[in-house]
């Protein structure tokens, strides 16, 4: 959000502003190194420090720390602790698929902690969620590591003939599918105000499962109902010959609840170490 008492500058080396939300300032067109560089040759008697960096590193670990013990507190099948469970329990090496709209986001807020090996990809297609299984497919034949391709049900529906071309062709990768009812991420925009006309249009939720779905193309889905039954079914698939497909079944709007309770408790957290500080 714009605050009035913050001023952002973005620098970067390429004229295309990346500001969709009109937060920044100031765009400065230059690469980042020499621009640093020369501000510190310019900088006389400017002697640098490092309390800036460290007041963030503390940061950092507060926030993690806060967002475990938040993930942690979902019992049920909830999307936000899955990338935790992904994170924790994906083998050393591996790779990662991460389809487009919320996985991609909820990679990037979720997994934030692993110092294994893991190696990330996705793409965008036209659409956003064009041939999901198959570049996933293709990621593990390419890579030939243990590898994992999550997406939500609505990308999963979208390249259905991809499971058959990864099955045709003996790759070895497991699918997880985030069911969740449709398309999550209009929940967040204006559009979901219309009623009838996001949940149809938009959400775009199927009587099919993506579990039908995989049985469909002769393949077993593993539909867990508890955490531990999502640990068993990644230890038992990842890495293993064929093409297996596991479907968390969540509640789109019960995720995002548990979204806004972790970053409210971040958030308390660093406020409450930075006024211990302050005292």
């Amino acid at each position: 959000e714009q605050t009035s008492d913050v001023e952002r500058i973005s620098i970067q080396p390429h004229v295309q502003r990346r500001d969709p939300n009109h937060v920044v300032d100031h765009h400065v067109i230059a690469d980042e190194r020499r621009l640093f560089e020369a501000m510190l040759e310019t900088s006389h008697g400017f002697e640098a420090t490092d309390t800036w960096q460290k007041m963030h590193h503390r940061a950092d670990r507060i926030a993690r720390a806060a967002m475990e013990t938040g993930l942690l507190n979902a019992d049920a099948l909830e999307e936000p602790r899955l990338w935790w469970e992904l994170q924790r329990e994906l083998p050393d090496p591996a790779s990662i698929f991460v389809s487009n709209s919320m996985p991609i986001r909820n990679a990037d807020l979720y997994m934030p902690g692993r110092e294994e090996a893991l190696d990330v990809y996705f793409n965008r297609g036209l659409n956003g969620i064009d041939g999901i299984e198959s570049t996933g497919a293709d990621v593990a034949r390419g890579t030939m590591s243990p590898t994992v391709v999550v997406a939500g049900d609505v990308a999963f529906r979208h390249d259905v003939s991809g499971l058959a071309t990864a099955r045709r062709t003996e790759t070895d990768v497991t699918y997880v599918v985030v069911d969740n009812g449709g398309g999550a991420i209009f929940d967040k925009l204006p559009i979901s105000e219309c009623g009838s006309v996001h949940e149809r249009h938009f959400v775009a939720e199927r009587d099919l499962r993506p579990s039908e779905v995989a049985e469909g193309f002769g393949l077993e889905a593993h539909v867990p109902e508890h955490w531990s039954d999502v640990r068993e079914s990644l230890e038992a698939s990842v890495g293993a010959r064929g093409v297996d497909v596991l479907v968390v079944r969540t509640d789109r709007r019960r995720d995002d609840r548990r979204a806004d309770a972790i970053r409210a408790q971040v958030v308390e957290a660093i406020d409450r170490k930075i006024a211990e500080d302050a005292r």
